[in-house]
């Protein structure tokens, strides 16, 4: 929560904690408009508070490329929209969006750019100091038309001699935890250092 009192003389910011800090900086730089030549704020008075925990926007790593630069200027605009939380789509049908070191076989002949783990450290420790919410995501068992392509012993074996689903790994597969395991403490070296409640 914070309150913003802008007059004639000064402007009065009191906040709870660094979200509230930064959702009042937010609401200042909108009230700034151009006249004449010259940035100017009307007078006004602001009391304001999250309407709820989460105030949230995915980011489709696994199905477009999209440049470093442009994610952060998408997390800056969350920022100035006072988002708090930021979802991180990783792995799809489609594509895996990290060089794996931990699961190599997800990284090769991927059919656009991967991002290097400095690359995705990078981008959520910029997230976190915009006091955004970081949850990185792996879609399966199921979309696993891409993990099943590249690691075909993770598919289900079927009883009645029918070929396996091309599409979800297979839950009974030993196999596949393991590789979640290795996915997910490589996520939690990379992108998980962030992933801690923001302030309100």
């Amino acid at each position: 929560r914070y309150t913003l009192d802008v007059n004639k003389t000064r402007v009065v910011v009191h906040y709870g904690d660094a979200a509230g800090a930064r959702n009042a900086a937010a609401t200042l730089c909108a009230a700034v408009v151009e006249k004449a030549g010259r940035l100017v704020c009307g007078c006004v008075s602001v009391d304001d508070w999250p309407d709820s925990d989460y105030r949230g926007f995915m980011i489709d790593f696994a199905r477009k490329y999209i440049p470093v630069e442009e994610v952060k200027r998408q997390l800056r605009l969350m920022a100035a929209f006072r988002y708090n939380v930021v979802h991180f789509h990783l792995l799809d049908t489609e594509h895996y969006a990290l060089d794996s070191k931990a699961v190599p076989a997800l990284s090769r002949n991927p059919i656009f750019l991967n991002y290097s783990l400095a690359e995705m450290r990078e981008i959520g420790a910029f997230a976190n100091a915009l006091g955004l919410q970081l949850i990185p995501e792996i879609d399966l068992p199921g979309h696993g038309l891409m993990l099943l392509e590249k690691m075909p012993e993770l598919a289900c074996e079927d009883k009645n001699g029918n070929p396996p689903s091309i599409w979800d790994a297979c839950v009974c597969n030993e196999l596949l935890y393991e590789t979640l395991d290795k996915l997910i403490t490589e996520l939690e070296e990379v992108c998980l250092l962030y992933t801690s409640p923001s302030p309100r």
